[in-house]
Formats: structure tokens, sequence, C-alpha cells
């Protein structure tokens, strides 16, 4: 996919999202939940993904966190929350990046949650910028996913961790 056609896509479908998936669920998640045993609601299975990869990739408060792709911040959120570490959340959405900033003020976590546009396959950072990147269900957006693992590994800081979760289909 082409940069115009994601924007376009994640642009048209905000309200679909916020209505239908998100809403009441205090997670802002643009992604798929993981229905465990005792999980008893849909918000619940949607903060659970977050939960179980931020204990994956050990993220702690003195962590800065790269979450590439972050939709309108709900990862990036929960983390600020839940961690208190820095996140920093990119996407090409200038309409997600909106959307983040306004729930990053409404939850107090601007200070340490926020948003750009920005393509995660070429970002501005310096080298070793983070000790985390974060990838939930948006690396597949990648036209060529090396790219987004190159650079992955070029913003990372010496012991870092990169923790993707997402769907990949495989081709000859």
């Amino acid at each position: 996919m082409d940069h115009r056609r994601i924007v376009a896509y994640y642009d048209a479908m905000s309200g679909m999202y916020r209505c239908l998936w998100y809403r009441n669920s205090g997670s802002y998640a643009i992604h798929y939940g993981f229905w465990e045993d005792g999980t008893r609601t849909h918000g619940e299975a949607l903060r659970n993904p977050n939960i179980f990869l931020a204990r994956r990739a050990r993220i702690r408060p003195d962590d800065v966190v790269l979450d590439a792709g972050t939709g309108v911040g709900g990862s990036a959120i929960w983390i600020a929350q839940q961690i208190g570490a820095r996140v920093i959340g990119i996407t090409l959405s200038e309409q997600q990046v909106r959307a983040a900033r306004a729930l990053a003020r409404k939850h107090g976590v601007e200070d340490r949650a926020t948003f750009s546009v920005m393509d995660y396959t070429r970002t501005a950072f310096p080298d070793a910028s983070f000790d985390v990147v974060w990838a939930l269900e948006s690396a597949c957006h990648a036209p060529r996913k090396m790219d987004f693992l190159r650079e992955a590994w070029r913003v990372l800081k010496t012991g870092g961790r990169l923790i993707v979760a997402d769907a990949f289909l495989k081709r000859p």
C-alpha cells in the first residue's frame, strides 16, 4: 500500500473505529484484542495486547518508546499512564495526530506522550534514540518490511527492544 491509501483509509474509517470499535472501552485501540480466560468485555480485550507486549518488551518508567504507527495514540497513552515511560507516537495521518494529542491532553499525559506525522520507515530521529520500538498491527503497512526493520534498528539504542505484533501475508 502506498502512503496516500493508508492515510485515506484510516481518515475515512476514523468515525467507524471511534463509534463501533473503541467507544467506551478506554483503550482507543485500532487493533484486535486478545480474548483470554477471564476477559469479559471488548475493552478488556483491546487492552490485553498492551499489557502482554509491554511485559514482553520489559518497558520501564525510564524508557523512551517509539510507537511506530500509533493511530490515535491508544497504546502510547496507555504506556504513559500505566508505566510512566515517555512515548513518541508517529503516524502518516495528520487527523490521527490531532486526535492523539487531544486524547493525551484529556488523560493528562501530554508531557509523556507526544505525537507527530512521520513515516516509520524514514524517521527524522537521531540514531540510538529509543529504548523500545513498538509496532502493534502497524508494520504490516510498510510497503517494504525491511525498510521498517532497518529504521527500527537504526533508532534503537544498544540493548534496545523491538516489539511487533502483526499479521503478515507470506508471498513467494
